[in-house]
């Protein structure tokens, strides 16, 4: 295996990572913002 392979494969797992951690965060943030809009609307 030649050294420029296993960069390209690093690169590619961790841009997929960033990609899964990023829509992890957005789908987090909008659900707390969900759950203060709705928190408060209740009350």
């Amino acid at each position: 295996m030649r050294p420029a392979d296993f960069w390209r494969i690093a690169r590619s797992l961790v841009g997929k990572f960033a990609l899964l951690i990023r829509l992890v965060g957005f789908g987090f943030a909008l659900l707390l913002l969900l759950d203060v809009h709705f928190g408060f609307a209740l009350r």
